[in-house]
Formats: structure tokens, C-alpha cells, sequence
């Protein structure tokens, strides 16, 4: 009801909304925030940052409750938040936790230089490392350098030095104090076309009137042309020293403000977001109370006779609830809430209020509410940030929150968290939750090793949610792995095999794809699926147990219409989308793609799709089959996490690299297009005296210009080697050649005499379930590495990340594996971000792998350079067509010799 008045965020004070209802309810406040979330009332990313740092100001809020919450991306002020939260943490290993939490995500955002500048004082202040904040810092102000510059030359312009305005010229003959001669010496600030000269006429007035006549002048401003409630505030911020210590000077600005905010009495604001005239200000430079300056507005309104418009009126609320004391503001509090409950009908919010809408009494559990609900979002991005939510409550022992997320699996569901006329993907929560919880259970698995019994209960249930039980089940054994929980051997042995295939031995393999014949008549289908769900989602999980898709859009059916107990009238009539909640462009998936954000019908069909997979699964025996693709394994993970190690896709991102393009000396874009060097191609090669880049594809981005790079690398034969070389520098198409093969590819060649073998693994593929993370920013996985052979025969040792291979017994890091996308997914849109990955090799190691293999090493490194489209000109790509990019090759030998041509 509100929101129809609102008319979006133009005129409502929506933190000092949130702030008021926490100082009424902190706990009703959190779950009123779900609730509008969960409508997509107001904005969320910019009112949680609000109401968490008012129940940190409070000392409500548990700060490693409020730490965790920060993986919801919000308009979070860092610096406020870091203080808040670190200031409340105990100093010693707990801070530097919270700190080590936080950290993990700060790296991976993008921030400006002045906010690296509060976080490295924030982190001094508080003795905790984050490391490398030196080198983010510089790396924004360079970035920052580069957008003042500018590199557009079609939006630079040749601008002459700024000149002083001479003000003894301006006013020469006049009077300071003088109406006439003010406005006269902003006539002579006209004609100096001097932007801003007019504006300052007044200040500079004021530093020039003679002593005694200071009152005079300030008399004559307010008929002074332009002169309203900004020009009066540059005023009191540069006031001359001596006025302060005369009285009648201050009587006199005094006077001055009351008129003016009676003059201007609508635009006179108490809103945080923006004061035409600070109240605080004027306060603190004249000494004038803010009660006397909102009595002047007010009266003054009550003089106009015409209407006033939204705006007005909310400013008007604002002013007047200054002047009530408490019994005043709780009389006009209840007074209105009458007012609104005779307006207000059943269909408004949750209706009438009934017990069920209490939101609890401990502020913890709220929070872990409020996630809950995140966790059951129609969009996926926010349900990733809800898992993280979980992860790190878990990390950081939050264990009142964990407790309530635990028992909302078994049920209880926080009726005030969700709005009630909307439907609640209970089991969306579910499946995140139990995500977050068993990514939590291998690093924290003492913060999930109470809640193992829950958790081998719904892994262990028959005929249920595949997903669902076998998210539960790894966060059981990876609990009991640690050795926090010990389970009975009839137990685990049963873990183990959840999902698995029920393989008949006693026939030979089955034909792929069997389905059986379809005998007798159908009746026909009740709900409808769609032409994409059936198809692309049933039909190959159907074609593993030999049914076909009538088959399947059966048995989905059963479990929505019977098992479920959905009304067939309205299992897919969509409030959220009749409310505009969420959108068809965000729900618009084809081909078995997942969606943005999730519709009822793709909900109901999703979840019900698993539940009948779980029921094949356990029900159904089947023929070993030799295609590990036609297995039921391999579907299931299709549809789960990218990784199959139990890590997130998000843990192996990393920060752009620090290292910066300088582009400043060519000027003009086009001709940067066609500037490659020599030196460029060793830029990308050599990083640093003793790393050589062997494998990668990035791409640099420096609007409007674009940089991307390739590089790989792969063993030739050296009796060969250099005529290799020389073809493929020569070649008169580059991107027609076949690429350098990566280790086990096609491209790997061996006919005699002349070996073309790779040595780098590249099989990353696209992210699955986790596509959405905006934390994984949809980074590539696995990362790029060495071959197996290279690690057997240099003893090379990885870590679990795949981010460093080091050699055995010295420890020195001999390769770097780094995976970047910068900013997170969904951020700044606008922009095209740097993303890329790379691996690093030490000289060292690449001098070892040649002597062990006795082959060298050819590196094609290709540039490709371009401008955003709005920059380029039709013209110019009709002129050269699509041209190849920029390529060199090079060839290591094993005595450290490096060729090129």
C-alpha cells in the first residue's frame, strides 16, 4: 500500500524507515526487511547494510553473526562495517578470524582508492592482516589515474589551464555591503566567463566587507539574485574567522538562516540522504538549534494554500515529528495505525495480524530467519549468497543461528520471515542450506557435527530428492571423515552408495537409450510441462532407466499433484510474476539451461523431476553399461556443483593480477589497435626475471579498449623444432593453423620422427549448478595445470586448490595456477570486466622438463586487440574485415637459449 504512494525510492526516507521500526523492534525489523525482500519492496542490497550497522551501533547484534552477513553483496559503507564488527570482536585469534572471513570476500570486489585507504586504517587500527592491501590500493589508484586521463580521444577535449578570477578587478569602486554594487560585481564575473566566479561573489564579500558593516551585508543577501539555501551553505563553510566572536554578526546570520528556511520552508529536510541546508551545520557555525530552524520551515508551510505534493509531505512528517516528544510521538503513532488499519484490506501484506506472525525473541535466530528466506529466492545469485551466509556461520561458530537453520529443515519453517501470499521454495532452502552445510562440514566440521543425526536422517530417506540427500549425506561423511563424529559401519556403508546405480550383473549390457513400447492408452496429462522441461530435463534421465517421456511427465506429475498435494487450478498460476516480483526475461531458460531466477512452474517441475530420480534410483535395477555418460552418476552431476571434490566453484577465484598494461603513450585508439610490439609480446610472456607464462587466455580491458591474449605451449622434437618455429611465424592465416595441443587433445601428434606432444591440462568446462554464484563470478574449472607425467618426472607436489605446484622436498613453487573474473558477476554491467587464467612456470622447471624429455619447448603468444562497439565505426570493420590477431612464437631450448624469428 505504501509503495503505490512511494512511487518507487523518489521520495521515501527508507533508512530512516528501517532505523525507526529497529529502535521500535530490532527483531521485528529483521523480519520485516525479509518479508519486503521476498516482495521485492524497496531495495534490499541498500536497507540490510543499514539495519546491520544500527544493531552493531546498539551492540544487538552478535558481530560474527553480522560478519557472515556479508556475503550478501550489498551497499555495504566497508570501513563503518570493518569498525563495527572488529571493534566488538575480542582481540587474538577470534578477530583475526572474523578479519580472515572478511577478507576472503573484500579481495574479490572492486573497490575505488579511497575505500583501500579506510580498510588498510581500519586494518592498522585493529592489528589484523589482509594481506596484499598495499597492492589493491595501487592498483586502484591507477585505474583510477586512467579514468581521469581518459583514453577516449573523440571525448577529450584541449581545455586551457583554469585562471584565477582577479577579485580586486570585480570589486574595484564598489561596496562589499551594498545590494547595487553586489549585484554588479557578479555582472563583471559574467563577462570573465569564469565558471563559478558568480557563485563565489558573496564569500569573497563577506572576507572584503569593512569591520561594523558585516550586518549590513548579510542583510542584503537574501535579496541578493540567487542566493538560496546552497549559496548559504558555501557561506557558513567558509566564513571569516573574526565572526565568530561578534554578536551581533551571529545575530544577524542567525536572523539570515530563519528566513531563508522559511523562504525555502519546502525544501527544509531532515532526511539522512540529502540536506539542501545541514542542520548540523548550521547549528555548529552559528549556534542556531535545529528546532528553531524546522519551527521557521513549518510555519511557513502552514501558510501556503495550495496543495502539496508527495515529496512535500513526506518532508513535512519528517519535520513536524522533531517537534513531538514521546507520549506526542506515541499518540500520533497510534493514531495513524488506526487510520491505516481502516484503510488497509485483507489482501494488503500478510493480512490480519494473528500470533503466527511473531517473529521470536532472539536476535540470532532472526538473522538466521532472514537467511532462510534468502535461501529460498525465486533468483539463484541470491541463494548462492545465502549458502556463503551459511558457510560462514559455520566458520565462525555461530552456532544459536546454525541451530534455527537446522530446524527449519525438519519443518519449522519462520511463517514472519516470507510473505504468506506468496509461495515459499521450501525446498530451494533446503537444498542451499544443505550445500552451505556441507561445504562448511569439511573446513568446520565441529559446527556441523551436532546436527550429523538430521543429516543422515534425510540422506538416508527412501524414494526422496536426489539433490537433497546427497548434499545431506556429504556433509555426513565429511563430519565423520574428521573424526568430530564417528558412525556405525551399516550406516556409512549406506552413505556411500546414496545415488547409486542398482547394477544387475547377471545380464550382459543393456542397449543405450532402451525405452520401452508404449502398450494400451494414456490418459492424458493433467499438467502441462512445457515444450523445453520434458525434453531437455525428463527425457534424458528417463532414457537411463528405459522410460520414455510420457513416461517420466508421469510420474513428475504424480509427485506435484499427489505427493505434494498441489491444486492442479494453481500449481503454476505464478504470483511473483502477476506482482512483477520477478520478471519473464528473468525466467526465460531454453534448452536445459537454468534460469536466472526460478517461476513456480520451473520450481515444481525441478524439485519434482529429482524426487522421481531419487525413486528410480532406488527402485529400478540396471544392466552395466560401458558410456559412463549414460549413467545416472554422470546425469546427477550434471546437475550439481562444477567441482566434485566438495569445494565451490567461488574458492578457486582469484583477484586480478596486479601487474598494469600502461597504454598512455599511443593517444589515438584507432592507431592503439594496430600498435603491437615486439616488447608486448614479451610483457605477456615474461612475468617478472623468472616466470614464463606457458598457458592462458585474459582478457585486459581499459575502456574503450580491449586486449585479449592467448598463450600456449607445447613439446616438438628438436630436430624439428625449428622448422616449426619458422612455419608458424610464417603462416599466411594464423587463426586457421591448428592450436599448440594441451596434454591427451587431438592436435597431439607423433609420425616419423616429428612429436608435437602437450604438456599443460586445459579440460575446463562450463560452471553447473553453481553458474549463478556471483562470488564464482562464472569462472572456468578446472584450473589450468601440468600433465600427470610432468609431476611424476619433475616430483612435483599441488595443493588442493590447484593453485601451486611446488617441488618435493624443497617446497619452492615451481608452477602458479591463477583463475580470475573481476568484479563479481552481475556488477556493473555496464562494463566489460578483465577476466582470464593462466599458468606460470619458473624457468627452472621449464630448463628440468626439457633435460628430462629431451624435447623443446615452442610458445605461441597471440594478441587481438579492439574497441568497445560504441567506439568502433562500421567503416573501419567493413575496411579490414575480421582481421587475425597479432602472433609470436617462441622456442626454448634445455640450455636456456630462446628462439624466435
Amino acid at each position: 500500500m505504501t509503495y503505490e504512494f512511494v512511487y518507487r525510492d523518489k521520495h521515501f526516507d527508507w533508512e530512516a524507515t528501517v532505523e525507526a521500526i529497529a529502535m521500535v523492534c530490532p527483531i521485528s525489523a529483521v523480519a520485516i526487511l525479509s518479508r519486503w525482500r521476498d516482495r521485492n519492496f524497496g531495495n534490499c542490497q541498500r536497507l540490510l547494510p543499514v539495519l546491520v550497522d544500527h544493531l552493531l551501533q546498539a551492540h544487538l547484534l552478535n558481530p560474527k553473526v553480522a560478519a557472515a552477513l556479508y556475503c550478501f553483496q550489498a551497499d555495504w559503507s566497508l570501513d563503518t562495517f570493518l569498525t563495527a564488527v572488529l571493534s566488538r570482536t575480542a582481540a587474538g585469534p577470534e578477530r583475526n578470524e572474523v578479519a580472515g572471513l572478511l577478507w576472503n570476500y573484500i579481495r574479490l570486489d572492486l573497490h575505488s582508492l579511497r575505500v583501500w585507504r579506510k580498510i588498510i586504517k581500519v586494518a592498522q587500527e585493529f592489528g589484523v592482516n589482509f594481506p596484499e592491501a598495499e597492492q589493491f590500493a595501487e592498483q586502484a589508484e591507477r585505474r583510477e589515474e586512467r579514468s581521469r586521463q581518459g583514453s577516449d580521444d573523440h571525448r577529450t577535449r584541449d581545455q586551457s589551464p583554469p585562471q584565477e578570477v582577479d577579485w580586486d578587478a570585480v570589486f574595484d569602486g564598489l561596496t562589499p555591503h551594498s545590494l547595487p554594487d553586489l549585484a554588479q560585481a557578479q555582472k563583471r564575473c559574467e563577462l570573465t566567463a569564469k565558471y563559478g566566479a558568480k557563485s563565489q561573489v558573496f564569500i569573497r564579500a563577506a572576507h572584503r566587507v569593512a569591520v561594523g558593516h558585516e550586518d549590513e551585508l548579510i542583510a542584503t543577501l537574501p535579496d541578493l539574485p540567487g542566493f538560496e539555501l546552497y549559496e548559504l551553505q558555501q557561506l557558513l563553510g567558509e566564513l571569516p574567522a573574526s565572526w565568530a566572536h561578534q554578536q551581533s554578526t551571529m545575530e544577524a546570520l542567525r536572523a539570515l538562516v530563519r528566513e531563508l528556511a522559511a523562504r525555502h520552508c519546502l525544501r527544509i529536510t531532515v532526511r539522512t540522504a540529502y540536506q539542501p541546508l545541514p542542520l548540523d551545520v548550521v547549528e555548529r557555525v552559528c549556534g542556531l538549534p535545529r528546532a528553531q530552524v524546522i519551527g521557521a520551515a513549518v510555519h511557513a508551510i502552514a501558510d501556503i494554500a495550495d496543495p502539496l505534493g508527495a515529496e512535500s509531505l513526506f518532508n513535512l512528517v519528517g519535520l513536524l515529528s522533531t517537534r513531538l516528544d514521546a507520549r506526542e510521538g506515541a499518540s500520533a503513532l497510534e493514531y495513524e495505525l488506526a487510520r491505516m488499519e481502516e484503510a488497509m484490506s485483507d489482501a494488503d501484506g500478510d493480512g490480519a495480524w494473528h500470533v503466527a506472525l511473531t517473529p521470536g525473541r532472539d536476535l540470532s535466530s532472526a538473522v538466521a530467519s532472514y537467511v532462510w528466506a534468502a535461501l529460498a529466492a525465486p533468483e539463484a545469485s541470491y541463494r548462492w549468497e545465502a549458502a556463503h551466509v551459511v558457510r560462514a556461520l559455520c566458520r565462525l561458530r555461530c552456532d544459536v543461528s546454525i541451530d534455527t537453520l537446522t530446524s527449519c529443515l525438519a519443518g519449522a519453517i519462520p511463517k514472519p520471515f516470507v510473505d504468506s501470499r506468496l509461495v515459499h521454495y521450501e525446498l530451494h532452502a533446503q537444498q542451499w542450506l544443505l550445500i552451505g552445510l556441507a561445504r562448511a562440514a569439511i573446513e568446520r566440521p565441529d559446527a556441523v557435527a551436532k546436527h550429523v543425526p538430521q543429516l543422515v536422517e534425510l540422506a538416508l530417506k527412501p524414494n526422496s530428492h536426489a539433490l537433497i540427500r546427497s548434499f545431506a549425506a556429504s556433509a555426513a561423511l565429511a563430519v565423520h571423515h574428521s573424526a568430530n563424529v564417528v558412525l556405525e559401519e551399516s550406516v556409512l556403508s549406506r552413505l556411500r552408495v546414496i545415488n547409486q546405480e542398482k547394477i544387475d550383473r547377471t545380464h550382459g549390457p543393456r542397449d543405450r537409450w532402451h525405452r520401452e513400447e508404449l502398450t494400451g492408452p494414456r490418459r492424458p496429462l493433467e499438467l502441462h510441462f512445457g515444450i523445453d522441461m520434458p525434453h531437455y530435463w525428463f527425457d534424458r534421465l528417463g532414457g537411463i532407466f528405459g522410460l520414455n517421456e510420457t513416461d517420466m511427465c508421469e510420474r513428475v506429475e504424480k509427485v506435484v499433484l499427489h505427493d505434494w498435494g498441489v491444486p492442479i487450478e494453481t500449481w503454476d498460476h505464478d504470483q511473483r510474476m502477476r506482482r512483477r516480483i520477478i520478471d519473464g526475461e528473468e525466467t526465460r531458460h531454453s534448452h536445459g539451461t537454468y534460469p536466472r531466477a526460478d517461476d513456480l512452474h520451473f520450481y515444481y517441475s525441478y524439485h519434482a523431476m529429482f524426487v522421481v530420480a531419487g525413486q528410480l534410483v532406488d527402485e529400478i535395477q540396471l544392466q552395466a553399461v560401458e558410456d559412463e555418460w549414460h549413467t545416472f552418476e554422470s546425469w546427477l552431476h550434471g546437475h550439481a556443483l562444477t567441482r566434485k571434490d566438495g569445494g565451490w566453484l567461488a574458492d578457486r577465484r582469484d583477484p586480478e593480477p596486479f601487474e598494469e598494461v600502461d597504454w598512455s603513450e599511443i593517444k589515438d585508439n584507432k592507431e592503439w589497435k594496430w600498435c603491437v610490439s615486439r616488447d608486448d609480446f614479451d610483457r605477456v610472456l615474461f612475468q617478472g626475471a623468472e616466470a614464463v607464462v606457458v598457458a592462458g587466455h585474459w582478457v585486459v580491458s581499459h575502456e574503450p579498449r580491449r586486449e585479449e591474449v592467448d598463450v600456449s605451449s607445447a613439446l616438438v622434437t628438436p630436430e624439428t623444432a625449428l622448422s616449426l618455429l619458422r612455419s608458424r611465424q610464417c603462416s599466411a592465416d594464423i587463426d586457421r593453423d591448428p592450436p599448440l595441443p594441451s596434454a591427451g587433445s587431438d592436435n597431439e601428434l607423433e609420425d616419423d620422427g616429428f612429436v608435437l606432444k602437450g604438456w599443460i591440462v586445459d579440460n575446463s568446462s562450463e560452471a553447473e549448478l553453481d553458474k549463478f554464484d556471483p562470488w564464482a563470478a562464472d569462472i572456468r574449472y578446472p584450473p589450468l595445470g601440468p600433465a600427470k607425467f610432468v609431476e611424476e618426472q619433475l616430483s612435483l607436489e599441488r595443493d588442493d586448490e590447484r593453485r601451486a605446484w611446488r617441488k618435493a622436498g624443497t617446497g619452492v613453487v615451481e608452477l602458479s595456477s591463477r583463475t580470475w573474473a573481476y568484479p563479481p558477476a552481475g556488477r556493473r554491467e555496464d562494463k566489460e570486466p578483465s577476466r582470464g587464467r593462466r599458468l606460470e612456470a619458473s624457468k627452472d622447471l621449464i630448463l628440468q622438463l626439457l633435460v628430462s624429455t629431451g624435447m623443446k619447448l615452442l610458445v605461441e603468444v597471440s594478441i587481438r586487440r579492439r574497441l568497445a562497439s560504441s567506439y568502433e565505426s562500421k567503416d573501419d570493420d567493413d575496411a579490414v574485415g575480421y582481421p587475425p590477431p597479432y602472433a609470436k612464437y617462441f622456442l626454448f631450448d634445455a640450455d636456456g637459449t630462446i628462439t624466435t624469428v
